[in-house]
This record gives structure tokens, sequence and C-alpha cells, in this order.
């Protein structure tokens, strides 16, 4: 039985880190679940041409967070479909997957963003999700 893993973060393209944190992290879980099919949740629509190239499914991330999390609370308490094309494709990723990670952990630490705690709070909606 195949595990559908999301991995949410990974820049791939025009980043160093991204594909090191992807390739790490996909090596690890396959030690666990040899049959695994990875998709990754990335905020660059350039990585759909290296989808390939990693052995993932790219799916590009949501603008709107706002957006994302009510249409995952539509699903979630109404089971219905909401939102554009984008959103529900995201929505989907969640809800079809076996196990969540996110692999871009930097973003509650990194010193170039707000320290407000909205703003905190806003780089973790996802994880809500």
């Amino acid at each position: 039985m195949s595990r559908k893993v999301l991995l949410i973060g990974a820049r791939l393209c025009r980043n160093l880190g991204g594909p090191s944190l992807l390739v790490s992290t996909v090596t690890v879980i396959n030690e666990f679940l040899q049959s695994a099919e990875y998709t990754l949740i990335s905020p660059t629509p350039e990585d759909l041409t290296l989808a390939d190239t990693y052995h993932v499914s790219v799916v590009p991330a949501v603008t709107s967070k706002k957006e994302l999390l009510l249409a995952a609370l539509a699903r979630a308490a109404l089971g219905i479909s909401s939102g554009s094309p984008q959103v529900r494709q995201v929505v989907d990723a969640y809800v079809e997957a076996d196990l969540v990670i996110d692999i871009w952990g930097i973003m509650f630490a990194d010193p170039l963003r707000s320290n407000a705690f909205l703003s905190r709070a806003v780089e973790g909606i996802h994880l809500l999700v």
C-alpha cells in the first residue's frame, strides 16, 4: 500500500537549500515507507518544471492564506469544496495525504521577517489546515 506524503515549503528553483531539504527528507522517509508518493506544495510555480527531476508532484502554494483557511474549514466542517481551482487543489492535497511535513521550518525563526505574533501566526496557517 502506497502512502501519500505531503511536503510543504521547499523552493526548488533559485534556491540552494530547498532541493537539499527535499532530497534529504525523502531519503529519510523512504527508509520507513518504501512505496511513498510525494506531493510538494511549493511557493514557486516554476517548480512545476522540476517535478520529474525530484520525483514529486508539485502543487503551487496559495498566496491568500485566508482563502486557504476558509476553504479548508468549509471542507472539514461542511464537506464542500470551495475557493479557486488552485485553492481546491491545495486543500485536496492535504485531505489525500497520510503524512504532512513542513520542511521549510525557518519561517518561524527567520530574522528577515516581522517578529510580531500575528505575522508569525499567519506563517503557520498551513499547519492549521
